[in-house]
């Protein structure tokens, strides 16, 4: 069976998390996965923090944009505490892969998918953090011909990547000469929960289907 690798590109509550959770729960042999998950480390580690708690401050919609005196101070923002996720940009784009690469957290995620998916015969990994053409490229570099990629840009009204986002929709049509298929696709979340949920599952079943013709 094809081994298949969705990664979901959208903004901030443009519906990410929740249409991956959904995929795992409708797709045979599928499991969640975030690019983020080695940024974690990193970022509580340098914090001296446990990654448990740095999660839930990053997580959690009341803290994950608030100052936090657990964190180190921002010296480029007159001396104020970072917050959680001002910490996960800074730790990412000017420590990790300035140093590492740019394609640093795309190779962790490869590792992971060899590791704790593909290995244990789950066929379909589900990235719900993507948004970085290095990560996307460095997955695609990686497994060759063993597996193939959805890319799948999220559209919803009045969302969109703001100008402090390091993130982006990822365009792969000037590099897309790799042996591994990277399919681009556009899913609007413009009307129910339920229908954008349901099209977003249509969407990668027909891609799947694609694939075994």
């Amino acid at each position: 069976m094809t081994q298949k690798i969705i990664l979901l590109n959208g903004p901030i509550s443009s519906g990410k998390d929740v249409l991956g959770t959904y995929l795992e729960k409708h797709l045979p042999d599928s499991k969640t996965l975030m690019f983020k998950d080695s940024l974690y480390d990193w970022c509580s580690a340098m914090a001296a923090m446990p990654r448990e708690t740095f999660i839930e401050l990053a997580t959690n919609r009341d803290t994950k944009e608030s100052p936090c005196s657990l964190l180190p101070r921002n010296h480029l923002n007159k001396g104020e505490y970072f917050s959680p996720r001002q910490w996960l940009i800074h730790v990412s784009e000017k420590v990790i892969k300035p140093r590492l690469g740019p394609d640093f957290f795309g190779k962790q995620a490869a590792s992971s998918v060899s590791n704790e998916v593909f290995f244990n015969k789950t066929t379909t990994a589900i990235f719900t953090d993507s948004g970085f053409l290095q990560e996307t490229l460095a997955l695609a570099k990686h497994f060759k011909t063993s597996a193939s990629i959805l890319l799948v840009h999220i559209h919803r009204p009045g969302y969109g990547f703001g100008p402090n986002d390091s993130r982006g929709y990822v365009d792969v049509k000037d590099h897309n000469t790799f042996e591994c298929k990277v399919t681009t696709v556009r899913l609007d979340n413009n009307t129910t929960l339920e229908e954008f949920l349901a099209a977003g599952l249509s969407t990668v079943q027909m891609w799947s289907q694609l694939l075994n013709d």
